[in-house]
């Protein structure tokens, strides 16, 4: 199962329709990547436009900075590219949208919980990566990095050490189950109507969540397309 690919020609994102038979609840999964051409968040934008709900991602704290700069990347002009937080204007569906991602007070609690060691590597590691994205990236480049499918990739089992557990486990792994939990909730006081609620979430995000949905709640796809994010 492809969340995310990167072929010859372009990067684009699997965005799947899934129902379970007992619950009126159809969920759109729109694996986000956050910087892309200015079309995929329009594409994103009309999809999201259908929905009866949006489950939103979104932390605010300034200890997660290090791990969101790609503004930083943008200053690569020869990408030719937007930030989702720039392209990608809500506003106009914000009665909509449901907050469905950690509180900041938690967040910050379970960061500061990290080891200071730890969190000294991410505050090098990560001004590097987007440094080197602006200096010397591509579109590229940057699509070989996102690629993602349901099975880990022999790279992240080998980039795979406590220190990568530990950032995975809060900055993944947690909000899934913060989102997987309101996804339930909404599940069991669904009506008899048909609701579809959309939700773009990154698209690190998509491997834990499906798993759920489709081993747990017995949810089946009943729909999927390709929506480019960017041409190569």
């Amino acid at each position: 199962m492809q969340f995310v690919e990167k072929n010859s020609y372009d990067l684009r994102v699997a965005v799947y329709r899934l129902k379970e038979r007992s619950s009126s609840l159809e969920l759109l999964l729109i694996p986000m990547i956050h910087i892309g051409s200015k079309q995929y968040y329009d594409d994103v934008h009309q999809r999201l436009s259908t929905c009866d709900l949006i489950l939103a991602e979104g932390i605010r704290s300034k200890k997660i900075r290090p791990l969101i700069s790609y503004e930083v990347m943008i200053r690569n002009c020869r990408l030719g590219l937007v930030t989702q937080k720039e392209a990608l204007n809500l506003d106009d569906l914000k009665d909509k949208i449901v907050h469905a991602d950690m509180c900041t007070e938690s967040f910050d609690d379970k960061w500061t919980a990290i080891p200071l060691l730890h969190r000294a590597i991410l505050a090098v590691v990560a001004p590097v990566f987007f440094a080197y994205a602006v200096v010397r990236g591509s579109r590229e480049y940057i699509a070989a990095q996102l690629a993602m499918e349901d099975l880990r990739s022999r790279e992240e089992e080998f980039m795979e050490n406590e220190y990568t557990n530990r950032l995975t486990d809060l900055v993944v792994k947690q909000r899934d189950r913060v989102l997987i939990d309101k996804i339930k909730h909404l599940r069991e006081s669904a009506g008899a109507s048909r609701r579809v609620v959309g939700v773009p979430y990154g698209s690190g995000h998509m491997r834990g969540l499906c798993a759920f949905l489709l081993n747990e709640l017995e949810y089946k796809i009943v729909g999927s397309e390709w929506v480019t994010v960017f041409i190569l």
